[in-house]
């Protein structure tokens, strides 16, 4: 038994989930007493990882409120996986009405939900962002596709 909680434990930190790795026998212990169900064992676990998280981004967030303006360049230009994108959605939410954003992208709202991965956050996402802002849209090459040929 001590050896297949040791190989788990490897398996979870080799996987960036050094919160799940570290309760990992605490929890199987506890879902062993308990006669938790794989699934409940399974919740237990993510809980950890999504609490170390959570915990980590709002520090994130508090180092950046003493900013009065960010920049956000190219967003959209590389596809970003779902967890970054409700990142910067948090990021967002957390700016709006309080502290500014600069924002430039190569796609055009109508094409943010390829950003954001879901019509739902990609509304909420534009409602905030146009909402007191000004927006420039320049329709011309960039600097850079000019510099490239």
């Amino acid at each position: 038994m001590r050896s297949e909680m040791d190989s788990t434990v490897m398996l979870l930190r080799s996987f960036n989930l050094s919160t799940m790795a570290g309760h990992y026998e605490e929890v199987m212990i506890r879902a062993e007493k308990e006669a938790w169900s794989a699934g409940e064992t399974l919740r237990h676990l993510c809980e950890s990882e999504a609490a170390k998280r959570d915990l980590r981004l709002d520090a994130e967030l508090k180092k950046l409120d003493r900013f009065d303006v960010l920049i956000l360049d190219d967003i959209g230009y590389v596809q970003q996986s779902r967890e970054e994108m409700e990142v910067l959605f948090t990021l967002l939410a957390e700016r709006y009405e309080r502290r500014s954003l600069l924002i430039s992208s190569n796609l055009v709202f109508s094409q943010w939900d390829q950003i954001f991965q879901d019509p739902m956050t990609t509304m909420a996402a534009i409602d905030r962002l146009v909402h007191h802002s000004i927006i420039l849209e320049f329709d011309t090459w960039s600097s850079t596709a000019r510099a490239s040929g």
